[in-house]
């Protein structure tokens, strides 16, 4: 993905572009990149981030799973199935090396999110949630407090819950954590379960 107003790149956004190791890979434009950050481009891997996510939904881009429950590559990594997923990365840089393609490693703080329990790295995956649709819920009880039916103490949190109430998401109420690698952690038996 490049930014949308990058002179440098425009040439470059194409439906579909050959990944030489796995399959068509399609570029898309954003205002989001920062084109002053690293060459301009940015991957994009809506499946596995937060942030990708949404800009998968606004570029209609497949979401495309590459992990197995157990931390290895699933059959949409190509070459790489069965790899364990950091070693995996380091089989795609020799890879790269081996075709001329590999120009330069950097060295790229970035926060990483742990698990709480385990300590192990969390690798967002898109698994079924299950959502509590709000409106209804709230309306009612904005009105129950407009009616005088209920009242809110201390009487200045009723800005604070209008307010709350008005701007409402649905709510994922099932919350969970998946344990990629879950046969090695401790905080769960051999049957895959969530916490």
């Amino acid at each position: 993905m490049f930014h949308t107003k990058d002179p440098a790149t425009l040439h470059l956004i194409t439906p579909l572009f050959p990944l030489l190791l796995l399959s068509l890979l399609p570029i898309v434009a954003d205002k989001y990149v920062d084109p002053e950050f690293g060459t301009g481009a940015v991957k994009l891997t809506p499946a596995h981030d937060f942030n990708d996510y949404n800009l998968g939904k606004a570029h209609n881009l497949e979401f495309i799973n590459i992990l197995n429950e157990d931390g290895t590559l699933n059959s949409n990594a190509g070459p790489f199935v069965g790899q364990k997923r950091f070693d995996a990365r380091y089989q795609v840089v020799e890879e790269l090396i081996k075709l001329g393609l590999f120009v330069k490693k950097e060295p790229n703080p970035m926060k990483i999110p742990l698990c709480e329990k385990s300590k192990d790295v969390i690798e967002p995956m898109i698994k079924p949630q299950w959502w509590i649709r709000m409106k209804e819920l709230a309306e009612a009880g904005l009105k129950v407090v407009e009616d005088g039916k209920i009242k809110i103490m201390p009487e200045n949190a009723n800005k604070s819950y209008k307010r709350w109430l008005t701007n409402i998401n649905d709510w994922c109420i099932s919350r969970q954590l998946w344990c990629v690698n879950y046969m090695n952690c401790p905080y769960f038996s051999k049957t895959r379960r969530t916490y």
